[in-house]
């Protein structure tokens, strides 16, 4: 008999024969490993991210906040540029598209292979949802900080202009 996430058991002659195993070892893998597979998709998108010079893509990104200031000397106008070079916590959008996309295979192998929603698919979906709205909020919290060290930039070099 192979049980199946805990919910479910079936023996190798109904899963029809090596096919059925190897189905079925793949909607274990797929289905309660939904993280790690949004892990590797995660870093795939992360590695074509890199090449691409696609900053959206980065995990871990420096901004360069480039501050213009306009002062008067001596009559004449002139432009002071401020460079700072800023470390934030990356852009989270593609761990956010992977997760879910871990989140809808799991979904799909609940409905379409096991024909409902085992316990554990809840489960994993869950688990998905949570690490989702956290992602979400650290997105949040990331733009949040970077607004700030724009708006404390200015502050600080105010009595320039």
């Amino acid at each position: 008999m192979v049980n199946i996430l805990a919910g479910q058991s079936y023996s190798l002659s109904e899963l029809k024969g090596e096919d059925g195993a190897w189905l079925a070892g793949a909607a274990i893998i797929l289905a309660g490993a939904g993280l790690p597979a949004g892990y590797i998709i995660y870093q795939i998108s992360m590695f074509f991210g890199s090449v691409l010079k696609n900053r959206n893509f980065y995990y871990s990104q420096e901004y360069e906040l480039e501050v213009f200031f306009s002062i008067h000397v001596n009559g004449e106008k002139m432009r002071v540029r401020h460079n700072r070079l800023l470390e934030t916590a990356g852009d989270l959008r593609a761990a956010s598209c992977s997760l879910l996309l871990a989140l809808i295979v799991n979904l799909l192998i609940g409905i379409l292979y096991f024909k409902n929603f085992d316990f554990a698919f809840w489960i994993s979906a869950a688990v998905n949802a949570a690490i989702l709205l956290i992602v979400y909020l650290n997105q949040r919290h990331y733009m949040g900080n970077l607004e700030y060290f724009k708006k404390r930039i200015h502050h600080e070099y105010s009595w320039l202009k």
